[in-house]
């Protein structure tokens, strides 16, 4: 049965769902309690925290404290299945048990519980260079894993129509260009608008998604600091990210391009952008990744800044509050100023 709300669950469903995922050989659920989490405004995500009671002398193989992630789609069950098990070390909460209702488009997981032993910044602050540093290298080692991997050469938008891709979103960005900018009016300058066109017009199209690098790896999707959970104590856990249901296949700097020039003001980029990316392409050769220069690292980079320009059009589009597109829009053009992206069209 697949969940659409947690106050669905009952005694019978979270026996069935363990013994189902082989972690309950014998006994059963006597009890639980449940907890919502609202640390992430905006997540189109529900996460639930359950804290379970077993019977005497049930055989259990996890803690007794869960979390139950409602969401949409197939892609994270697909990640946690097909992708994670192929990584080495952790990178991402144990998966307990998933599910997929094709007709209802829900999943359900059953996750490792992550609040005792590690924390997410407070959105919308950024975590402490450190931190950040420390997530800068996870995605390093992300991306060097899958690095032109053949693996990744099968046509996974195939697989998931509709699947949260990159590509699909800045294609719609593109496509309500002309309805955004009625809306945005005098909001937006003239000089601005004219950026937009300039993009689209220019003979050079490789920023989009899919296109330009000839390198492509396995990508997160949604990479900003709140999807990492940073440990309490580093000596006995890892950092691990969160939310992996809009995984995609395509140009690192994607990632990295979200992550810091979408999400930070020039002030803070002026001082850890440019010290995180070398960062970033140093553990990139440390994990075995070659011919790609630092070079051609900062040209596709600039490409990614300018892919950032139609984020906040699709988040419009899409109907996200703005108290997130409307700061992404601002940021995505000062970047792009910074990075003399027009000197690329």
């Amino acid at each position: 049965m697949i969940i659409k709300e947690a106050d669905q669950l009952s005694l019978e469903l979270l026996t069935s769902f363990l013994v189902d995922a082989r972690l309950l050989e014998y006994g059963s659920v006597t009890a639980f309690t449940i907890h919502p989490d609202q640390t992430t405004p905006f997540s189109g995500s529900r996460i639930t925290h359950i804290k379970l009671e077993f019977s005497k002398g049930a055989s259990i193989k996890i803690s007794s404290q869960l979390v139950l992630k409602i969401g949409t789609g197939p892609k994270e069950g697909f990640f946690y299945q097909n992708l994670l098990p192929q990584m080495k070390g952790k990178i991402a909460p144990e998966n307990y048990y998933s599910q997929f209702d094709a007709a209802s488009n829900t999943s359900n997981y059953l996750l490792e519980d992550l609040s005792q032993s590690h924390w997410q910044t407070q959105w919308p602050l950024p975590p402490s260079l450190d931190d950040c540093r420390s997530a800068v290298m996870l995605l390093a080692r992300l991306h060097a894993h899958w690095w032109d991997s053949p693996f990744l050469q099968q046509d996974f938008q195939a697989m998931f129509p509709g699947g949260k891709w990159w590509r699909a979103r800045i294609d719609l960005g593109i496509k309500r260009m002309d309805a955004f900018l009625y809306f945005m009016g005098d909001r937006l300058s003239t000089e601005r608008s004219a950026i937009y066109q300039t993009i689209l017009a220019s003979t050079n199209q490789s920023w989009k998604p899919g296109q330009g690098s000839v390198h492509a790896t396995l990508l997160h999707g949604d990479a900003h600091f709140w999807n990492f959970m940073f440990p309490h104590d580093s000596k006995l856990h890892p950092l691990l990210m969160i939310d992996w249901n809009s995984w995609d296949v395509g140009r690192a700097t994607d990632d990295l391009a979200y992550m810091l020039a979408l999400h930070w003001y020039p002030e803070r980029r002026a001082r850890f952008e440019l010290p995180l990316l070398q960062d970033y392409h140093r553990k990139l050769l440390e994990c075995g990744v070659s011919g790609y220069g630092f070079d051609e690292f900062l040209l596709d980079y600039r490409q990614s800044v300018i892919m950032n320009m139609f984020i906040p059009v699709w988040q419009w589009e899409r109907g996200i509050h703005p108290s997130v597109w409307w700061s992404h829009l601002e940021r995505s053009f000062l970047a792009f100023d910074d990075w003399k992206c027009i000197e690329l069209l």
